[in-house]
């Protein structure tokens, strides 16, 4: 829907752990294979509207892939979004 998760609504997200590489992000979570957020692919996707803190923005998605690697960690489907390549936040 768009709308914006957080620790409180899925705690579990507080025990992925990211470490940075020369390729990217790379990202552990108890009982999880790692996931390799590549540079290049999640190099501005689809473009989505989200909706944080009540605020519309516009995104981009990340890639089945990783909403995969997501959802089955936080028993919740959902998508990651990135900040679109045109959003300035002042």
């Amino acid at each position: 829907s768009g709308k914006f998760l957080t620790q409180r609504q899925f705690p579990l997200m507080a025990c992925i752990q990211p470490k940075e590489t020369e390729s990217g992000l790379l990202l552990y979570a108890p009982g999880m294979e790692p996931l390799l957020l590549d540079k290049d692919m999640i190099h501005y996707g689809s473009d989505i509207s989200v909706s944080v803190w009540g605020e519309s923005l516009q995104g981009s998605d990340c890639g089945d892939t990783i909403a995969d690697w997501f959802s089955t960690y936080v028993q919740f489907p959902c998508r990651l979004a990135r900040r679109g390549k045109d959003f300035t936040r002042y």
